[in-house]
């Protein structure tokens, strides 16, 4: 073992405290100036932040116990008080009632102040997070909080968007399982339930593979269930399962430019809207099948644990009837154990695959920030080979760092064009949908605007680089099941971290 490996261990016995406390102390001292700055400064903080979706879900949340946050009234009424929401934009909360019903007792908070609190609660999240990931995996965690934080973690943070639980309890659920704790797994994966097309894929998959942690997972579906049915009552929780979860998959089928759904490409190929749903649906659910059982021959593989909550996380996030850029968090846990037990062949990859998670693609914040980022990433990537047996690694560095930087210059400087449109059958996204036929009152949809439905010239070229850590990472998959087989049994793989 060489030095850099060794330093890598060390931190990573001890970067788990660190952690905490760090993200404990951004917690408390985030909260309190939420809590005690005066308005004015806290709303120019709010308006760099944007904070679009907590703003929705804090609207919807002030409704439990008082009326359906699913409906357009009352929800629209209070997005109004807004300047984010123009009268022709009002936005649906697609968020279940157990989500909501946690949101509730904070609601009442003026907009600024819980939006504030929400961004502090995102960045200790994250920082907790890199810690967790880093005992898993073995790299240092300030590496790790770079890839979140530079990556669909700013995503996260500026617009008020609910992936960074659901990466804490990813993390924690994998340090679970590292531990031998499968109970505690169950519990732990719980802040995924933020996302529940995420959670679900991971949850199935503990309860297959994992006999003891049965109970637990039982107990927390059971619990969510209950929950749900608590806040909006049991018609609008059927509701929700029903009538608002296909409804938002319709209405973001022709957002050409902010999905990444396998369903908005069936869409651009020509597809109809309910056809584009259910093939994202139907793949969906092959994949999570999938996941499951690829989790369970890793874990043998490698007798590693955490796969089994890593691996199904990440798949539910490739493709299916919704994915936005901010939830490819989820991807990097089992990214991160990928790499941790790459052979050296397969580590080109591994490190490839980690960068291009890394930069900001789709949300740069203009060549200055996206330059710098990049060029942070470089560094990233530098670090990352310094711990893998020496070779080429300037030469290594360039031909992962030097395209990447020149790709993200290139799609910054290049004018950007409509250079297409998804022919939809119906306009998504005004209030006379079936839904709202069926139910009025109702509306769902991001906006009445026209031009949803265009893809631009930048809008394509900044999903190639997520698009392309698709295929690395089912590259390394495939990879690693078919070298572990050809190596000796002393030589399995390499072990970056000690076991907790």
């Amino acid at each position: 073992m060489d030095r850099a490996s060794a330093a890598s261990i060390r931190f990573a016995q001890h970067g788990l405290r660190l952690s905490a406390v760090a993200a404990a102390a951004v917690f408390v001292a985030g909260v309190s100036v939420a809590l005690l700055l005066p308005t004015a400064q806290l709303q120019r903080i709010h308006a760099m932040s944007g904070a679009y979706d907590i703003t929705i879900f804090r609207c919807a949340a002030q409704l439990i116990g008082h009326a359906d946050p699913y409906r357009l009234e009352p929800l629209a009424t209070c997005e109004r008080q807004s300047p984010m929401f123009a009268e022709d934009s009002i936005a649906p909360a697609p968020q279940p009632g157990y989500l909501l019903l946690a949101l509730a007792p904070f609601a009442s908070l003026p907009q600024v102040r819980f939006s504030f609190a929400w961004s502090v609660t995102t960045i200790a999240s994250f920082i907790l997070a890199a810690g967790l990931l880093a005992r898993v995996s073995g790299l240092h965690g300030g590496l790790i909080f770079c890839c979140i934080a530079l990556g669909p973690g700013f995503e996260n943070l500026v617009l008020g968007q609910l992936s960074a639980p659901v990466l804490l309890g990813i993390a924690a659920s994998c340090y679970a399982l590292r531990c031998g704790r499968p109970q505690l797994a169950a519990l732990a994966l719980g802040p995924a339930l933020f996302e529940p097309h995420v959670a679900l894929p991971a949850y199935l998959a503990l309860f297959v593979l994992v006999p003891r942690a049965r109970l637990a997972a039982a107990f927390v579906g059971v619990t969510a269930i209950a929950l749900s049915i608590v806040a909006t009552g049991a018609a609008a929780a059927w509701e929700y399962v029903r009538i608002v979860l296909p409804l938002q998959a319709l209405s973001e089928v022709p957002n050409a430019d902010a999905q990444y759904s396998l369903s908005t490409l069936a869409a651009a190929l020509g597809a109809s809207d309910a056809v584009a749903v259910r093939i994202g649906t139907i793949q969906y659910a092959a994949f999570a099948i999938g996941g499951i059982v690829l989790a369970k021959r890793l874990r043998t593989c490698f007798d590693e644990p955490a796969f089994v909550v890593a691996l199904p996380a990440a798949i539910a996030v490739i493709g299916g009837p919704f994915v936005h850029y901010s939830q490819t968090l989820a991807m990097l846990p089992a990214l991160l154990l990928l790499m941790r037990y790459a052979a050296a062949a397969q580590r080109i990859f591994a490190t490839t695959a980690l960068a291009l998670y890394a930069v900001p693609w789709h949300i740069g914040g203009g060549v200055r920030f996206g330059t710098f980022s990049s060029l942070v990433v470089g560094l990233v990537v530098g670090a990352v080979l310094a711990g893998f047996e020496r070779q080429s690694r300037l030469g290594l560095w360039a031909t992962v760092t030097l395209p990447i930087l020149g790709y993200f210059l290139f799609i910054h400087r290049i004018p950007n064009r409509v250079i297409g449109a998804i022919a939809t059958s119906r306009d998504a996204f005004l209030r006379e949908t079936t839904w709202a036929q069926s139910f009025p009152g109702v509306v769902w949809g991001l906006s009445t605007r026209a031009d949803h439905n265009t893809f631009t010239s930048f809008g394509v070229l900044v999903k190639i680089p997520t698009f392309v850590d698709y295929v690395l990472f089912a590259a390394l998959i495939a990879m690693e099941l078919g070298s572990r087989s050809a190596r000796p049994s002393s030589q399995q793989h390499r072990t970056m971290a000690l076991p907790p």
